[in-house]
């Protein structure tokens, strides 16, 4: 997983598969695999935002000055 608690992936996981943003891929064993939907609108929505958001920062997180603030 991502860095977050497995508590918090299933926390999320009905909402996540509910809005088609990710989906099953198989079982393995006694664990179910996942995937992001690439199809999904939303996720490439996300996706795209998450590439705009790390354009807008700097190395060191701060905004960079480069990025007209009006967009």
């Amino acid at each position: 997983m991502a860095g977050i608690e497995r508590s918090t992936f299933y926390d999320h996981i009905d909402t996540l598969l509910d809005y088609g943003l990710i989906k099953i891929t198989r079982d393995a064993g006694n664990s179910t695999m996942y995937k992001i939907n690439k199809d999904s609108e939303a996720a490439q929505a996300i996706a795209e935002f998450e590439w705009k958001l790390l354009d807008a920062l700097n190395e060191d997180g701060e905004p960079d000055a480069r990025v007209d603030e009006r967009e």
